[in-house]
């Protein structure tokens, strides 16, 4: 025996099969039936028919498809990135397209995603642009019966507010070979963990880090400016920067020199010892070659060179005097 099954009032929520058997012998028979999305949940009367007369009936209650929209977490630093999730009530039968969107310009998201047949759930990158001040924003995730929204799933995320840059200072100059020391300041306290700052130096003169990190709960940090020898003065720009904006602090390096040159004693005799001492404009921040050479190497021998070492900014040398014939 064959027969067919079919909504009393059709709304679209089943597709049939053509018809069930009942083979020969038999008492009973299988059909399956598929459920679509549909807009109004609630009970369906479902007739079996054999040779078009109704010979049972049974009603169906249709639950609507329901979803809930999470993240990894339920805040964010803003400028950032994280993952969202839609959680379906049940796995799908097909391919499911879900539509997402954001009230936020802050807030980037796929325009559409999908849940592939038989899954629940669908995952999604949101990225994020900083801000200024902690905002809530909401999401949209929806599908229905021709993607176009019968079942919106909200979801919000807090997004929270980057730290803009007060200021920035540095020391107005700075010999060659010298170290400074820089100080960034932040208009609030930095969030847990840090606030990178990006630092650049507009001339090789003047080097910085490429960032410098405001512990959390801190308002400032400092960073270490080394500049090059240089043969004639150099002005270098340094910015701080970070997704909110800039500011910029400007350093002249000057040439480093030779402020003070002794030997003592004056006077002195032959086979005896002398003493050297050189002294430059600044305390260096790297060990610093300073040339050495004698008008009459036959009397004053002198190395070389003399090294003033980092931190300093002063060397001495005791170089032996030769025998000489006559006084000079």
């Amino acid at each position: 025996m064959t027969f067919t099954l079919s909504e009393r009032i059709t709304t679209g929520t089943f597709n049939f099969p053509a018809s069930i058997t009942v083979p020969a012998g038999a008492t009973s028979g299988k059909g399956y039936a598929t459920v679509n999305l549909v807009s109004f949940p609630g009970q369906r009367l479902i007739e079996l028919r054999h040779e078009g007369n109704v010979v049972a009936t049974t009603l169906i209650t249709i639950k609507q498809l329901r979803g809930t929209l999470t993240f990894d977490a339920p805040s964010i630093l803003s400028g950032g990135s994280t993952t969202g999730y839609l959680f379906l009530g049940s796995p799908v039968r097909e391919a499911l397209r879900v539509l997402i969107d954001c009230n936020d310009t802050n807030v980037v998201v796929p325009r559409e995603v999908y849940v592939m047949a038989g899954a629940r759930i669908v995952q999604f990158p949101v990225v994020t642009s900083a801000v200024a001040a902690d905002r809530t924003v909401s999401m949209r995730a929806f599908y229905g019966t021709n993607g176009t929204g019968e079942y919106p799933v909200i979801g919000n995320l807090r997004l929270l507010a980057v730290p803009s840059i007060k200021s920035l200072t540095l020391p107005a100059s700075v010999y060659g070979n010298g170290k400074i020391t820089g100080t960034v300041r932040l208009n609030t306290a930095a969030k847990a963990g840090g606030t990178i700052v990006q630092l650049s130096s507009s001339d090789p003169s003047l080097r910085v880090p490429a960032s410098v990190t405001v512990p959390q709960g801190q308002y400032s940090a400092t960073f270490v400016a080394t500049a090059s020898d240089v043969a004639s003065a150099a002005n270098a720009i340094v910015t701080a920067s970070n997704p909110l904006g800039s500011t910029s602090a400007g350093v002249s390096v000057k040439p480093l020199t030779i402020t003070s040159f002794t030997v003592s004693p004056t006077t002195a005799t032959s086979n005896t010892t002398v003493t050297l001492f050189v002294k430059l404009a600044s305390v260096v921040g790297v060990d610093t070659v300073v040339l050495l050479t004698s008008a009459d190497p036959t009397i004053v021998s002198v190395p070389a060179s003399v090294t003033i070492p980092a931190g300093s900014q002063s060397a001495t040398v005791t170089i032996p005097l030769g025998s000489i014939a006559i006084v000079k």
